[in-house]
C-alpha cells in the first residue's frame, strides 16, 4: 500500500547562511486515490560548511640580518595563499604569528612563521614557513681613517727605548678598548670600524702581528689586526696601525763655572 502513496511538495523554505544552509520541505501525502493527508510531512535538511580552507605557505628561506622580516616590506618572503571549497578567496582571512629561536649570535635567529587561513565559518588551517636570519657579512674598516699615531718626548711621552706596547700577538681587544705604548694612550679602533648588523661595542680585533722597528731616537710599532664581528665573521683585509715614539728633546747641557786664568 505504501508503494501506492506519493508525496506532493507544498512548500520549500531555504534559510541560514554560507556556513549552515537549512532547507525545509513541506509534503502533502496522497494515497492511491489522491486523498491528501490532513497534516503536512516536514523534512529538514541541514548543509554545513565544516571544511577548512586549503592553505599554501611560501617557501622557507634564508635572509641576511639586514633584511626586513616583514612580508609586506620584504617581498622575497612572500605571503600564504588559500582556497576554500565553499567561499570565495576574498572572503578568507590570512594571518601569521612568529615563534623565534635565537641563533649562534644576537644577529642570527630562526623564525617559524605559522600562517593561518580562516573562512567565514571559523574553519581554520595552518602551515609553517621557516625563515633563517643569517649574518655572513664580515665587518669593514675605513681606509681613510687615521691609522698612524706619533708621540713625542717633548709633550710628555716616555723615551722610545722605554716605550713598550701593552698588546701581545693573539690577544683580542674590543673595538672600544684603548691600549698603551709606553705611557701613551693609543685611541681605540672603533671610529674606523663598521658592520652591517653588529653594534660597534660587539666588534673585536685580534692582534695578528706586532713588528718593532727603529732605534732609540724613533721607536715604531706596526700592529696588524683582524676585525671580527659578533657572529665571528672576519674581515679578510688586515687593519694596520702604526705607532711612532720620538725623542725630540735636546740634552740639557751644563757649562763649567766661569774661571779666571793668568
Amino acid at each position: 500500500a505504501d508503494d501506492d502513496m506519493r508525496a506532493q511538495v507544498e512548500d520549500l523554505i531555504e534559510s541560514g547562511d554560507n556556513c549552515t544552509k537549512t532547507i525545509t520541505v513541506y509534503f502533502r501525502i496522497l494515497d492511491q486515490c489522491d486523498n491528501p493527508s490532513d497534516n503536512l510531512f516536514v523534512c529538514i535538511v541541514n548543509i554545513h560548511d565544516d571544511v577548512a580552507p586549503v592553505i599554501t605557505c611560501p617557501p622557507s628561506l634564508t635572509i641576511e640580518c639586514t633584511e626586513s622580516t616583514d612580508p609586506d616590506v620584504n617581498q622575497l618572503l612572500g605571503n600564504a595563499t588559500a582556497v576554500d571549497d565553499c567561499q570565495a578567496e576574498e572572503d578568507l582571512v590570512i594571518t601569521y604569528s612568529d615563534a623565534t629561536e635565537p641563533g649562534a649570535c644576537d644577529q642570527e635567529m630562526v623564525i617559524t612563521r605559522t600562517w593561518s587561513a580562516t573562512d567565514g565559518c571559523g574553519n581554520t588551517s595552518t602551515c609553517d614557513q621557516v625563515i633563517t636570519v643569517d649574518d655572513s657579512t664580515p665587518p669593514t674598516w675605513d681606509p681613510d681613517c687615521p691609522m698612524a699615531f706619533d708621540y713625542y718626548t717633548s709633550t710628555g711621552s716616555t723615551c722610545p727605548a722605554a716605550s713598550d706596547i701593552s698588546l701581545a700577538e693573539g690577544q683580542v681587544i674590543g673595538a672600544l678598548e684603548d691600549y698603551f705604548v709606553g705611557n701613551n694612550l693609543v685611541p681605540a679602533l672603533a671610529p674606523c670600524l663598521s658592520d652591517n648588523c653588529s653594534p660597534i661595542e660587539q666588534i673585536t680585533a685580534r692582534v695578528e702581528t706586532i713588528v718593532l722597528s727603529g732605534d732609540d731616537c724613533v721607536r715604531t710599532y706596526t700592529v696588524t689586526f683582524t676585525i671580527i664581528d659578533a657572529c665571528g665573521n672576519e674581515d679578510p683585509d688586515l687593519f694596520i696601525c702604526t705607532v711612532n715614539v720620538h725623542d725630540d728633546v735636546a740634552p740639557v747641557i751644563t757649562c763649567p763655572a766661569p774661571i779666571t786664568i793668568e
